[in-house]
Order: structure tokens, then C-alpha cells, then sequence
């Protein structure tokens, strides 16, 4: 299981979850439907937590967290910050 933490578009992704390929995200939608179904049990058992990206960029708040919590496997899925639009917090589904 490899970590992805990357930005596709206006949407950024962080995720190690068992089973997902590390490029879902850039694949075709037909070809991520097995990939979104494991994505989706693992979030139904995962703990959820909102991690604060005041006075930072989110995808950095985001990998610091990951870094410092050390989660087994996440999945997180957030809009990407622009001159228009800056989250407080981003929600992140992990085990431990």
C-alpha cells in the first residue's frame, strides 16, 4: 500500500487505503467504480476527523497530519485551495 497525496484538477486527494490503486483518481470513471465501492466500506468502518488548515494551505495542514498521526490507511478528498476559495478544516476518514 503506497500513499497518494496529490492535487488532479481543482481536487485534491490523500489516501492509503487497502486494495485502491495510488492513481485511481486519474483513471477513467468506468475504470474507478471497484476502486470508489472499497473506498466506500472503508469510510462506512473508519474514524472520522476534521483537520484544521487555518493560516495554512490545506494540502499541507493535510500531509502534516498524516505525518504526525502515522494512520495504517485514510482517505481524504477536499476541494483544492485557490485565490477563491480556502477551507478551515478537511475531513479525513483513518484507522489506526
Amino acid at each position: 500500500m503506497k500513499t497518494t497525496i496529490k492535487q488532479c484538477g481543482g481536487t485534491n486527494y490523500a489516501y492509503k487505503v487497502e486494495g485502491v490503486n495510488t492513481d485511481f483518481h486519474t483513471m477513467p470513471f468506468g475504470r474507478q467504480l471497484d476502486d470508489m465501492r472499497k473506498i466506500r466500506e472503508f469510510m462506512e468502518g473508519a474514524t472520522s476527523y476534521h483537520v484544521g488548515c487555518k493560516g495554512k494551505a490545506s494540502l499541507s495542514a493535510v500531509r502534516q497530519w498524516i505525518k504526525e498521526r502515522k494512520p495504517t490507511q485514510f482517505y481524504a478528498k477536499w476541494r483544492a485551495d485557490s485565490a477563491n476559495w480556502k477551507d478551515d478544516s478537511v475531513e479525513i476518514f483513518y484507522k489506526d
